[in-house]
C-alpha cells in the first residue's frame, strides 16, 4: 500500500509534468529548427554524462543514507555534507565547461554551464526532497520546472523567435525555479553548514563513485549515439533522431515514477524475510504493464502524426517505435539493477552497463557510416538488451529473479505487429480503427489486472 501510495504521488507529478513535455513536442515541430534541436539536444547528451562525474553521483548516496539514518542529527549532518561536496564539485564544472569550449566542443559556454549547473543541484535537491519524506515538496518542484520551462519556450523560442537560445534560457529557469522551491520548503537554509566531516565524506563517496561510473556506462547507451550521428550526420541528423526519441521519452514516465518508488520501498524492506519473492513478483508486473502502455500508443503516435505531415520531422515516424522500444528495455533495467543496490553490490550496476554501453559504442561507431540514423538505433537496441539481459543473470543469482519470458516473447510480437501497421497505415480513420482494435485487444489480454483494479477501487469507496 505504501508502494502504491508513492508511485500514485509520483505520478500524478510526473503526468503532470509530461503533458506540458508533450505539448512541447508539437512546438518543436513547427517552431524550432532540425538543426537548433540538434544543438540543445547535443548539449543535454554531454550534460547528461558531465553533472555525474563531477558531482559524483553524490544524489544515489544521499537517498540511501538519509533515509536509513536513525537519528535527525545524522540526517542534517549528511545532508549538509552531500550539499558542501556539491557546492565544491561546482569549481570543477567551471573548469571542465571551460576547456571543453577551447576545445570546441560546445559553442555557447554560459549557456551550456549554467544549464548544468541548475540541473545538477535540481538532482541533488530532489534526493534530498525525497530522503526527507517531502514527496509533495518533490512533485510540486517538478511541475513548477515544466510549467516555467513551457513558458519559457512559448516566449523566448515561439514569439520571440531566440531557437536554440531560448530553449537553453527557457530550460534553465524552469531547473532554478524547481531548486528554489525544493530548498525553500525543505527549510533547508536554516539547518545549512559547510560539513566535511572525512568519515562521512568517505562513507557517501564510496557508495556514489560506482554509481557516477555506472552514469558513465549509461550514458555509452543512451548519450554515444547522439554525439556519432552529431559528429558523423550533423546537427540537422541528431535533431531528427533527438524529436523522435522525445516521443519514446514520453512513453516511459511510468517506468521512471515505479523506480523511484521502488527503490525507497526496497530500502525499507531490505531486512524483510520475503524480499526476494516481493521483488520478484514487483518487476515481473512492471515489465507486463510497461509493454502494455507500449503496444497502447504505437496506433496514438500514428495519430499525432498526422499533424505533423507537413514538418521537417515527419519522416521520424520510421524511427519512434525502436526508440521506445530502447527506452523501455534501458529504464526496466534500473529496475532490475535495484537488486544489486540493496545488496550493497553497486559494482555490479557499473559492470553490466558498461558491457552494454561497450556493445551500444562499437556497434554505433561501425554501423553509422552505412545505417545512418539506424545503425544508432541499432546499436542502442543490441547494447539495452545486453544490460537487461546481464542484470537478469546477477539479479537471478542474487535474489532468485526470473524474467516472465513466455509472456514477455508474446507482447513483443504484438508491438512489432503494431509497428507493422505503423508504417502501413496513413490514413486518419485507418489509423483510428486501428487504435480502437488495438486497444480492444489489450483490454482483453490485461482483463485479469483491470478487473482487479477496479474491485480495488470498488472496495476502497
Amino acid at each position: 500500500m505504501r508502494l502504491l501510495k508513492k508511485i500514485g504521488l509520483y505520478f500524478i507529478g510526473n503526468l503532470a509534468s509530461k503533458i506540458l513535455s508533450a505539448i512541447l513536442i508539437p512546438i518543436y515541430a513547427f517552431y524550432v529548427s532540425s538543426s537548433d534541436l540538434g544543438i540543445f539536444d547535443y548539449s543535454q547528451t554531454l550534460m547528461q554524462i558531465i553533472v555525474p562525474i563531477v558531482y559524483f553521483s553524490i544524489w544515489e548516496a544521499i537517498l540511501k543514507y538519509v533515509i536509513s539514518a536513525d537519528s535527525d542529527s545524522s540526517r542534517k549532518e549528511i545532508i549538509n555534507t552531500a550539499l558542501t561536496i556539491s557546492l565544491i564539485s561546482t569549481l570543477l564544472l567551471v573548469a571542465v565547461t571551460y576547456v571543453l569550449y577551447i576545445m570546441h566542443v560546445i559553442s555557447d559556454c554560459s549557456y551550456v554551464f549554467m544549464m548544468m549547473l541548475f540541473n545538477a543541484f535540481n538532482i541533488v535537491l530532489q534526493y534530498i526532497s525525497r530522503s526527507m519524506g517531502e514527496n509533495v515538496t518533490y512533485v510540486i518542484a517538478g511541475i513548477a520546472a515544466v510549467v516555467v520551462n513551457f513558458i519559457g519556450v512559448v516566449i523566448l523560442v515561439v514569439l520571440l523567435k531566440q531557437g536554440a537560445h531560448g530553449l537553453f534560457i527557457s530550460y534553465t529557469l524552469g531547473q532554478a525555479a524547481s531548486c528554489i522551491i525544493m530548498f525553500c520548503r525543505c527549510k533547508l537554509f536554516k539547518g545549512f553548514a559547510f560539513s566535511v566531516k572525512p568519515q562521512i565524506v568517505r562513507m557517501l563517496l564510496l557508495f556514489s563513485l560506482p554509481m557516477a561510473a555506472n552514469a558513465i556506462s549509461g550514458w555509452l547507451i543512451q548519450g554515444v549515439g547522439r554525439v556519432v550521428i552529431n559528429s558523423n550526420l550533423g546537427d540537422s541528423a541528431n535533431g531528427l533522431y533527438s524529436y523522435a526519441s522525445k516521443l519514446g521519452n514520453l512513453v516511459t514516465v511510468v517506468v521512471g515514477v515505479v523506480s523511484m518508488a521502488l527503490m525507497e520501498e526496497l530500502y525499507i524492506r531490505m531486512n524483510d524475510d520475503d524480499i526476494n519473492e516481493y521483488f520478484d513478483k514487483i518487476c515481473n508486473q512492471i515489465w507486463i504493464v510497461i509493454l502494455g502502455i507500449y503496444a497502447f500508443v504505437i496506433p496514438l503516435i500514428g495519430l499525432y502524426y498526422l499533424f505533423t505531415a507537413k514538418t521537417e520531422y515527419a519522416g521520424t515516424l520510421q524511427y519512434v517505435s525502436p526508440c521506445i522500444l530502447v527506452a523501455c528495455i534501458s529504464a526496466f533495467s534500473t529496475n532490475v539493477g535495484g537488486a544489486f543496490q540493496i545488496k550493497d553490490l553497486t559494482k555490479y550496476i557499473f559492470l553490466t552497463t558498461l558491457a552494454g554501453g561497450l556493445v551500444t559504442t562499437v556497434v554505433a561507431i561501425a554501423a553509422v557510416s552505412w545505417l545512418g540514423i539506424w545503425g544508432v538505433i541499432l546499436a542502442q537496441l543490441l547494447g539495452a538488451l545486453t544490460l537487461l539481459s546481464i542484470r537478469c543473470i546477477v539479479a537471478h543469482r542474487l535474489m532468485n529473479f526470473s524474467l516472465d519470458i513466455k509472456r514477455s516473447c508474446f507482447m513483443l510480437l504484438l508491438i512489432c505487429l503494431d509497428s507493422f501497421m505503423l508504417l502501413k497505415i496513413s490514413s486518419f480513420w485507418g489509423l483510428s480503427a486501428f487504435a480502437v482494435l488495438n486497444t480492444l485487444v489489450l483490454a482483453v489480454m490485461y482483463r485479469r489486472q483491470i478487473k482487479e483494479i477496479i474491485m480495488k477501487r470498488l472496495s476502497s469507496v
